[in-house]
């Protein structure tokens, strides 16, 4: 047998026993041994070998090589015998256990394999948004150097939980600053499910959010789903008749047939009275109670026709159809109202009398006599005096006094101005009374004006103040008795405030002082040594500093 036949046989026969690798173990444990019987039997041939080249090299024999040759087609032939007898042994240790799996396994097939469900694949994580290349000015406006520009927001994405709105710009996603090259990339690198964190302006601020990323073909496949019909709205409710307004009320002008209106029985001429209870006095009433009421509801209205007055429910419809008569109820006829009784006349007013007998003056009018319990007694007008003034207007005499008085009568009110001496006096709500008829007494007696106040004069603080190179004001001497130091106030202070305002000049200190008076209170506070302290000064006359 040649080399080829030999090692095909060879291949064959270890195809075969790896075919029953999980069947055989024995079988397996003889190949090791095989192999491990060809290899010692190879290394003891190269050794033999080696040792014959080098006895023959170094002896220096011509027929080096065909001995080489020979040597080596020798040692191939006894391994080759060796390895046949191994091969021959192992095919029947083989064919012994092929005999005995088949009589194992005779009439039992294996159990078909079960099919496996698909697995899903692996969602990607999902935003929700769509987005351009942030333009230049947008990103010199934020002060970016990259951003993706939002245009689009899905409902019910994340984005949209995370406060997202078209023209926002998105600057980082999960602590990575993005633009819209990146945007999508960065997103189908994280996880769906994942809480990440999305960094975005706003109206120019900028906002902070934390949001739950989608699994992109759920989310495609929920709106791709097809959702309930929306609900039907209902049509308001339409009477299809013409109303106008008269007499305080509405009156139907025109019925178009088929519609509710018509239904319930209106006619041209009839009195709306009410509509579910509400009153009608106007269109407006109308319009703002049918808002109210949607085909399919019941509705009561109530309306007069001549001398009878009916209540209608009626089922209410959009259109010419599906108004539904439920039932007609006629009232009593109304009672005619009451003529209202005609109000009492007023009772008639005299003529109102101030009590004065008067004479021309060249201010006004000068009062000669005051008559007893007359409005001008109540009101404490003396003799000597002058009126000068009667509600408001200027007296030039007797007949324009007379004009003015002739227009009023008892229980009106009138004010005056008199003159009493050197004084100018005012008399408010003097209450005229007829003739010979007690007056009120006037609640403001006579008061001569209040003499003008004096002047303001400046206050004093009474101390020399001193400002440094650095800003500091200080007290640099007090006038003795003066308010300073009646204060406590000390030399070498400095000021730190005055009535709340902060003190570094001498013009600070001086602009606070001129809008005070003597008699004013100046609330400082000051630092003395390391300490600082409040202090009050009552500021002095002219002269106190």
């Amino acid at each position: 047998m040649d080399a080829r036949g030999f090692f095909g046989r060879w291949t064959v026969a270890a195809t075969v026993l790896i075919g029953f690798f999980f069947f055989a173990g024995t079988a397996w444990a003889q190949q090791d041994q095989i192999k491990e019987d060809v290899s010692k039997a190879i290394q003891e041939a190269k050794k033999a070998l080696s040792e014959k080249i080098e006895s023959l090299l170094s002896s220096g024999q011509d027929e080096l090589v065909s001995q080489i040759l020979r040597l080596v087609e020798q040692r191939t032939r006894e391994r080759i015998s060796r390895l046949e007898e191994a091969v021959q042994a192992r095919d029947k240790k083989i064919a012994e256990l092929e005999a005995k799996i088949a009589k194992l396994t005779e009439g039992k097939q294996p159990p078909p394999p079960q099919p496996q469900p698909p697995q899903p694949p692996a969602g990607r994580a999902f935003l929700g948004v769509g987005h351009l290349d942030l333009p230049g000015e947008l990103k010199e406006k934020l002060k970016i150097e990259k951003g993706a520009l939002v245009t689009q927001v899905l409902q019910g994405s994340p984005a949209e939980a995370a406060g997202i709105q078209p023209g926002d710009v998105i600057v980082a996603i999960a602590g990575q600053e993005v633009a819209s090259l990146d945007l999508s990339p960065r997103v189908a690198s994280l996880k769906p499910d994942e809480e990440v964190e999305i960094v975005y302006f706003h109206e120019g601020q900028k906002v902070s959010k934390r949001t739950k990323l989608a699994d992109r073909e759920k989310f495609l496949a929920q709106r791709t789903q097809p959702q309930p019909p929306p609900e039907t709205k209902k049509e308001p409710v339409v009477l299809g008749i013409r109303i106008e307004e008269q007499g305080g009320g509405v009156t139907v002008t025109e019925v178009e047939d088929g519609f509710t209106g018509s239904v319930a029985g209106l006619a041209k001429g009839d009195r709306v009275l009410k509509l579910n209870e509400k009153e009608l006095k106007a269109l407006e009433d109308v319009v703002g109670e049918l808002k109210k009421i949607v085909a399919g509801d019941q509705l009561t209205i109530t309306y007069q026709r001549g001398d009878e007055t009916f209540v209608v429910k009626v089922v209410g419809s959009h259109g010419k159809e599906g108004a539904r008569l439920v039932s007609r109820e006629t009232l009593s006829k109304p009672q005619p109202p009451e003529p209202p009784k005609p109000a009492p006349p007023p009772p008639e007013k005299k003529p109102g009398v101030l009590g004065i007998a008067a004479v021309p003056h060249p201010s006004g009018v000068l009062v000669e006599s005051v008559a007893p319990d007359s409005a001008a007694a109540a009101a404490g007008v003396q003799k000597g005096d002058v009126i000068k003034q009667v509600n408001g207007q200027a007296v030039g005499g007797i007949d324009q006094l007379k004009d003015v008085l002739s227009k009023m009568f008892e229980g009106d009110r009138l004010s005056l101005v008199i003159e009493r001496g050197d004084q100018t006096m005012e008399i408010k709500d003097v209450t005229l009374a007829a003739a010979g008829e007690k007056a009120p007494v006037t609640p403001q007696a006579p008061k001569p004006p209040e003499p003008p106040k004096p002047p303001k004069v400046p206050g004093r603080l009474g101390i020399l103040a001193a400002q440094s190179a650095d800003n500091i004001v200080a007290v640099k001497k007090i006038v003795p008795e003066g308010p300073a130091a009646k204060s406590g106030l000390q030399e070498g202070d400095v000021f730190l405030k005055a009535n709340g305002r902060d003190i570094r000049t001498l013009d600070d200190l001086a602009d606070v002082l001129q809008r005070l008076s003597a008699g004013d209170t100046l609330n400082v506070r000051i630092r003395r040594g390391t300490e600082e302290k409040d202090v009050t000064v009552t500021l002095g006359q002219p002269g106190s500093e």
